[in-house]
């Protein structure tokens, strides 16, 4: 019996990072594995050419900005549903439609809106949460990027029905090529040696306490290092922008802004090492990247990000400043252990792939399906 699949792609912003970079990722894969279905990608028009491949049926559904699109969600995709004759849907980021006549996957990347309710705008932790909830009640089934996660959804929903199945995902393969020359064609300006940060702008990525502990260790070092921060302005990132402009001059700290993956590889492949002190992961995209081209990692301790780096990581408590600052001290003194990670890592990264994700994916459908 052939099935036909649905995935809404039209979360993916014009800029894509972690979970656009997920949606890319899970449809590119599940565009090579064969089997007796057919899938429908539901994009933006300005995401029309995003996906180039002969196995997907494409659906343009507009130019949708962010209120449009939850209210398309909600009272047109329903009508899609009918239209391709859909059996299962996979809603991507957190939310499914209401009144769908079909089987429902969604994915839950973390549960920031309910662990961290502060670390949100009022507005859109309030509808995340409310969404969040009728997701996790009314999906055939839960994916979960990460088994903390899983643990998250389980503990806060505590009488939920729904099989939650944990999936780890991918990442791109452009940063897996081992290539590396001391070449950085991305800034002339750029400053080697430097320890790197990548990631959205926003409270819950400690950036404060990075720049503090930056500081302290620039103080107590007699080599000079940078530090390059690197990701788009997500919410409130003013009191982080002022802090890099006041450190810059004493401490060379810059922020870069969003860098596309081709030159971002560069900025990776050349760092002294990555510094990811997060204070809550779903999962944890960039130091898995890092590890892939091959620089050592620095990451928190908390949340998933242990799930991810493994062995392959120097890990610190994200809320002491001291320890972050340690972990810059203990890496750039110790070059044996430097290397030592460097292999860790290369090793690490091979456990999260998409062509595993996407056989995992496409055999949860079916189990659904075929109940």
């Amino acid at each position: 019996m052939n099935y036909n699949i649905a995935i809404d792609a039209t979360s993916i912003p014009e800029r894509p990072t972690g979970i656009g970079n997920y949606i890319k990722g899970l449809i590119d894969a599940l565009s090579n594995v064969n089997g007796p279905y057919k899938i429908f990608v539901f994009v933006r028009s300005v995401h029309r050419e995003l996906f180039n491949h002969k196995n997907l049926n494409i659906v343009d559904c507009g130019n949708l900005n962010v209120l449009k699109r939850i209210l398309w969600e909600q009272l047109y995709l329903p009508f899609l549903v009918k239209k391709y004759k859909i059996d299962l849907l996979h809603s991507p980021n957190y939310t499914i439609p209401v009144f769908a006549r079909c089987r429902k996957v969604c994915t839950i990347h973390d549960l920031t809106s309910y662990i961290y309710p502060n670390r949100r705008k009022r507005i859109h932790g309030w509808f995340f949460r409310l969404m969040i909830k009728f997701s996790v009640s009314n999906a055939d089934c839960i994916v979960s990027v990460s088994e903390n996660t899983k643990k998250d959804i389980l503990r806060t929903f505590n009488d939920l029905r729904t099989h939650v199945e944990c999936v780890y995902q991918g990442f791109g393969s452009i940063y897996s090529t081992r290539v590396k020359t001391n070449e950085l064609s991305y800034k002339s300006t750029v400053k080697k040696p430097y320890f790197l940060f990548v990631s959205t702008i926003e409270p819950s990525k400690n950036l404060e306490r990075l720049i503090d502990a930056f500081g302290s260790f620039s103080n107590t070092t007699d080599k000079k290092y940078s530090l390059y921060i690197s990701g788009k302005l997500g919410w409130d990132y003013t009191k982080v922008l002022q802090k890099i402009n006041t450190e810059f001059q004493n401490h060379s700290i810059e922020y870069v802004g969003y860098v596309k993956d081709d030159e971002l590889v560069d900025l990776y492949r050349n760092a002294f090492a990555f510094i990811y002190p997060s204070l809550y992961e779903g999962f944890g995209i960039p130091p898995l990247e890092a590890m892939a081209c091959g620089i050592p990692v620095l990451c928190s301790n908390n949340s998933s990000l242990p799930e991810v780096v493994g062995n392959a990581a120097i890990t610190f408590d994200p809320y002491c400043t001291q320890e972050i600052e340690s972990a810059m001290k203990q890496i750039s003194s110790d070059l044996s252990l430097r290397d030592e990670l460097i292999n860790r890592g290369y090793s690490q990264c091979k456990k999260f792939s998409w062509n595993d994700n996407a056989e995992k994916t496409i055999s949860l459908y079916h189990k659904i399906l075929n109940n």
